[in-house]
């Protein structure tokens, strides 16, 4: 437990710390100069490689990169661990993610999201879905990376969900590829409704798989892409 609260401290302080960078460096590089937000991405690149740091007992596998070439692709991974965030931060190139409304009001920390253009979730309001799918339809027609986590929350069984449409609907829009993302042993690093960390001997394996348009109704791109992705984290479960 002392190795898990050093951990989350460092995890704390690291972030913190590079938030209030993020702050100084938006003056020269602001949305005017920097408007994909690439050099506070940088930063969050470094805040997930930078809590890998300290976790050498965890190694992780990525694979699949070819399938984001040709610009922006909305990213759609199974979801089953508060770790996949920092994992996928550390192992991708950069992409925009979704995070939960009050976190953006935790200063220094809500000054990163914000600042790196990270998208406030919605509220469950149906109100409220067009403007999370602006958003991500700027980013995207920008030639950003989009993550949605379309389980909407996190499996607590290890099951991949049903995943829900919103990520479908604003590919369709944004006229780009969905890119199915499998992701296994994020469960082992911190154990789910636990904030214990694992530190040793875990295997983290993330693989990008082949993109494809939305061409027909959202429903049956969101239920093609969560076949896929079942089929992988079954396949990479097996090799655990």
């Amino acid at each position: 437990m002392i190795g898990s609260f050093l951990l989350w401290a460092w995890v704390w302080i690291l972030g913190a710390s590079l938030s209030t960078l993020a702050v100084i460096l938006s003056v020269p590089f602001n949305p005017w100069t920097d408007p994909k937000r690439v050099v506070v991405g940088y930063l969050s690149q470094a805040w997930g490689r930078g809590v890998m740091w300290v976790l050498p007992g965890i190694t992780i596998e990525a694979r699949g990169f070819e399938h984001l070439k040709g610009g922006g692709v909305m990213l759609v991974p199974n979801h089953s661990s508060i770790s996949d965030v920092i994992m996928l931060l550390a192992a991708l190139p950069q992409f925009k993610f979704m995070a939960k409304a009050p976190l953006f009001w935790i200063p220094p920390i809500g000054w990163h999201l914000y600042l790196a253009g990270y998208i406030r979730a919605g509220t469950g309001d149906e109100s409220d879905a067009p403007r999370v799918l602006h958003a991500c339809r700027k980013w995207l027609k920008l030639g950003c990376h989009v993550l949605w986590f379309p389980e909407g929350h996190r499996s607590f069984d290890g099951a991949v969900k049903r995943f829900k449409t919103g990520a479908f609907v604003a590919a369709k829009e944004a006229g780009v590829k969905v890119v199915p993302v499998a992701i296994t042993g994020t469960p082992s690093v911190i154990k789910n409704r636990s904030l214990r960390y694992f530190f040793k001997g875990i295997r983290v394996q993330i693989t990008l798989l082949p993109g494809f348009t939305v061409d027909g109704e959202p429903k049956a791109a969101a239920q093609r892409a969560r076949e896929i992705v079942a089929k992988q984290v079954a396949l990479q479960r097996a090799t655990e």
